[in-house]
């Protein structure tokens, strides 16, 4: 068994001796043993909001964040939309090559329009990654963020630092799904497609 002395930098594991970073291989498991106060108990990049606002309470906020825009509702607190995060081509350890995961807004989101823009953008929300519902990843933990955008990027970073970028065309590629149960059945690519994207919807509303 081998052991190392290393310090941790910037996310990466240096070997105190030489200065390699050390480089892990996945699935195995490893001890780590240092000092108490070493080990962060609270991760600030994830941390559960305390205060959602109710429907009321973000039509105020919206009005007030986005005065100078045109702002419409696109769905109630609660949706659920399922999103596909790909790694190309599969890897020694990887649990799969594609995965799917469930995210829920659990505050009203809406979209905004500012004068002389081409299409509308989406309204800050608080919402969580709840779910990987392909079931192809072994460790997984809720991600939570307060935009779609934020969670989008922060899940791939969580889970697939330096394995890709973290840039996801969030209104293309987050789905409306009405069948959750459906969808599992039925869980691959293709199929994904044939639900509306957040994007034609706020075509829809819009128009």
């Amino acid at each position: 068994m081998k052991s190392y002395k290393v310090i941790h930098q910037n996310g990466l594991l240096f070997n105190c001796d030489n200065s390699k970073r050390i480089i892990l291989k996945e699935q195995f498991e490893y001890f780590i043993n240092a000092e108490d106060n070493a080990f962060e108990e609270v991760d600030i990049l994830n941390i559960e909001p305390t205060a959602l606002k109710n429907p009321d309470e973000m039509l105020e906020f919206i009005k007030s964040k986005y005065s100078d825009s045109i702002t419409k509702k696109i769905f109630d607190r609660g949706t659920p939309f399922v999103f596909r995060i790909g790694l190309g081509r599969k890897k020694e350890g990887d649990d799969g090559k594609e995965y799917f995961f469930l995210c829920r807004i659990l505050e009203d989101l809406y979209a905004y329009k500012k004068k002389g823009s081409s299409f509308p953008r989406l309204c800050q929300c608080n919402c969580v990654v709840e779910e990987c519902i392909s079931s192809n990843l072994r460790h997984f933990e809720p991600v939570f963020a307060d935009s779609l955008n934020k969670v989008a990027s922060n899940t791939i970073a969580h889970f697939f630092a330096l394995k890709r970028n973290t840039a996801l065309n969030v209104i293309k590629e987050f789905k409306f799904v009405n069948s959750l149960s459906q969808l599992k059945v039925n869980l691959y690519s293709n199929y994904l497609k044939s639900f509306p994207s957040i994007e034609q919807i706020i075509k829809s509303v819009f128009n």
